[in-house]
């Protein structure tokens, strides 16, 4: 499904993905379009994500106004007061600290999904 694309007078669009306002200097490519969508999908379940995309494919700049477009969203909704956990902010809006987040780091088999049997006959 392509997002809604609205450019301007400098030829920059203005893409809704995801329910997000993405600003992007130009026509995407349909590789930065995954990527982002990539990419606010996992901002919002708070994951990571391994993206893969061939050399100058535009994977960073997808990532940086994908990234913006999240961020924007957060403030706003942190300044209606909707959602954000327990995340600290400086004056300028800058993330200080995050309290919401308690997990340990994940042992090698949960990382990987498998379940390893160490017992030795």
């Amino acid at each position: 499904m392509a997002p809604n694309m609205a450019p301007n007078k400098e030829g920059a669009v203005q893409l809704k993905i995801s329910g997000y306002d993405v600003q992007f200097p130009f026509k995407p490519y349909a590789s930065q379009l995954g990527v982002m969508s990539k990419v606010l999908k996992a901002a919002d379940n708070g994951e990571n994500a391994l993206l893969e995309s061939p050399t100058g494919s535009g994977k960073s700049l997808a990532l940086l106004c994908s990234a913006l477009a999240w961020q924007e969203r957060w403030k706003s909704d942190r300044a209606k007061g909707r959602g954000g956990g327990s995340v600290k902010i400086d004056d300028d809006g800058w993330i200080m600290e995050r309290d919401d987040r308690n997990a340990t780091a994940p042992t090698p088999e949960e990382a990987d999904g498998t379940q390893h049997d160490n017992t030795q006959p």
